[in-house]
C-alpha cells in the first residue's frame, strides 16, 4: 500500500510540474511574416469536405498520427531485477549535453538551455526523477504530448491531407528519457549484433556514403562474375508512422 501510494504521489507530482507554461509562447519563423497559415478543410474517405476547424484538425492529426489500441504490458515475471540498470550519472549528463541547443521547445515551454541548468544545479533530482520513471515502467503523459505544426507542402492542393508535413514539438524531459532508453536499447542491438550489416540509417559510424559504397561493391563484384545487376528503388509512403 505504502509503495502505490508513493508511485501514485510521484506520477501527480511529475505531471504537476510539466502542466504550466512557465516561460510564454512558441514563435513560429515563417518566411512571410504577414502571411497566416490556417487549415483548410479536407477531403475525407466518403469524398464530403470536412466541416469545422475542429473536425478538420481531428481528422488530419488521426491520419499523420493513427492510434494503437493494442498495449502489451509485462508481467513482474517477466521483468529483470531493474533496479541493477539504472540510468548512471554519466548516461544521463552525456544525454543533455548531446542535445541540441537553440531548438523550439515543446508546449510547456521548457527549452534545452533551461533544463540543462536545471540539471547542473540539482542533479541528483533530476537523476532520481528519471530513474524513477524507468523503474516503474512510467512515461508521464504531459511528457508525451506534442505541439503540432503543420506545414504546407509547396503546389500542393491544401484539402489534401497529404500536403502537409506534420512537425511535432515534445517537452525536453521526454526528449531525454526518450534518448536514454534509445540509447540502452541501441548499445543491447549492436553489442548482440542482431542489427543486419546492411541497416545504415541511424547507426554510429554508418552514414549514406557507407551504404552507396556497398552498392559500388555489388555490382563490381556481380559484372566480374558476369551476372545481371538490378536495383530496385522503395519509398514507403509515411514511414513514421509505421
Amino acid at each position: 500500500m505504502i509503495s502505490e501510494s508513493k508511485e501514485e504521489c510521484f506520477k501527480e507530482f511529475l505531471l504537476r510540474i510539466t502542466q504550466k507554461k512557465y516561460f510564454g509562447k512558441i514563435k513560429n519563423g515563417i518566411k512571410d511574416k504577414n502571411s497566416e497559415i490556417k487549415i483548410d478543410q479536407f477531403v475525407k474517405e466518403d469524398g464530403e469536405l470536412t466541416r469545422d476547424y475542429k473536425e478538420s484538425r481531428d481528422f488530419i492529426l488521426r491520419k499523420h498520427f493513427p492510434v494503437i489500441d493494442y498495449h502489451y504490458e509485462l508481467t513482474e515475471e517477466e521483468l529483470p531485477d531493474i533496479e541493477k540498470y539504472k540510468f548512471t550519472k554519466q548516461e544521463i549528463e552525456n544525454s543533455i549535453k548531446g542535445m541540441k541547443c537553440g531548438g523550439a521547445p515543446g508546449y510547456d515551454g521548457w527549452t534545452i538551455e533551461l533544463v540543462e541548468e536545471c540539471y547542473f544545479t540539482d542533479s541528483e533530482w533530476f537523476n532520481q526523477v528519471l530513474n524513477t520513471c524507468f523503474i516503474n515502467g512510467f512515461f508521464p503523459e504531459n511528457w508525451k504530448t506534442a505541439q503540432v505544426i503543420l506545414i504546407p507542402k509547396e503546389g500542393k492542393d491544401l484539402k489534401d491531407y497529404k500536403s502537409y508535413r506534420p512537425i511535432c514539438l515534445l517537452p525536453v524531459w521526454e526528449k531525454i528519457l526518450d534518448k536514454l532508453i534509445a540509447n540502452r536499447l541501441t548499445y543491447f542491438l549492436e553489442e548482440n549484433q542482431i542489427l543486419n550489416n546492411n541497416e545504415y540509417g541511424f547507426r554510429k559510424y554508418n552514414s549514406t556514403i557507407n551504404a552507396l559504397q556497398g552498392v559500388t561493391d555489388f555490382i563490381g563484384e556481380s559484372k566480374a562474375l558476369n551476372k545481371v545487376t538490378c536495383l530496385v528503388s522503395l519509398d514507403i509512403e509515411m514511414f513514421s508512422i509505421l
